[in-house]
């Protein structure tokens, strides 16, 4: 969260903010069932994020309509959040690809996250 609230000074300059979060997307509610509840309510509170929307920041994945999940896909670890993200203060236009790479999930428990950009 005071990362979040700090980032914010920079929302007047074109900034492309990539991070794991280690928190849930604005508006994301993950099923949290039969989780540990102290972690579960770590990793669901949307807070920073919306934080990030407050001070200007887009949020990539949800712009472009995406709402795949960067963690939960392993046996380890089920909390299915995109908490791997993009937040920029481009204008939306700059905004001109994004996706979430599914196709190496054995390979780590977070997936990759890309975005495309046009700048004039």
């Amino acid at each position: 969260m005071t990362e979040a609230e700090l980032v914010g000074v920079y929302r007047n300059l074109n900034v492309i903010y990539v991070a794991d979060f280690n928190a849930a997307a604005a508006g994301e509610k993950p099923d949290t069932n039969g989780l540990d509840p102290h972690r579960a309510a770590r990793k669901s509170d949307d807070r920073p994020a919306r934080e990030l929307d407050l001070s200007g920041f887009t949020d990539v994945g949800a712009h472009m309509t995406d709402p795949t999940p960067t963690v939960g896909h392993t046996r380890d670890d089920p909390l299915k959040v995109r908490c791997d993200r993009q937040h920029t203060t481009l204008p939306h236009e700059a905004i001109t690809g994004y996706g979430v790479v599914v196709a190496a999930d054995d390979l780590s428990d977070h997936r990759p996250v890309w975005a495309e950009y046009t700048l004039e």
